[in-house]
């Protein structure tokens, strides 16, 4: 089984609370949606942040960064612009979790 973080990695290499506010890019103005999504990584409680701005959607995703034997909670930052994966990240803003259930398969991000 596919879980969405592979999705969204084989997407990274291939392609390397909802709010809405009016941004201007170069001269088309579109509405960019802000979706933050609470989840646990580790021992902290934290959240996962999609901003979708019409033409590309962005995912703020948080993981543990070890250096020796201490752990820090930190971010990883990734674009899409590809129809596929800007659906998919759609989906969780749109079902505000972390987990869907498409009927055929489950996407989840429990693994980051």
């Amino acid at each position: 089984m596919k879980t969405a973080s592979t999705e969204i990695r084989e997407a990274i290499k291939n392609n390397g609370n909802q709010t809405g506010s009016i941004v201007e890019n170069s001269s088309i103005k579109a509405k960019t949606t802000k979706t933050t999504i609470e989840c646990k990584c580790g021992i902290y409680d934290t959240e996962v942040t999609i901003r979708d701005y019409g033409h590309k959607v962005c995912i703020t995703t948080p993981y543990i960064k070890w250096t020796g034997n201490a752990g820090c909670l930190n971010f990883e930052k990734s674009t899409f612009t590809d129809t596929k994966h800007m659906g998919i990240m759609r989906d969780f803003a749109k079902a505000e979790s972390i987990c869907l259930d498409t009927g055929d398969s489950i996407f989840n991000y429990t693994n980051f």
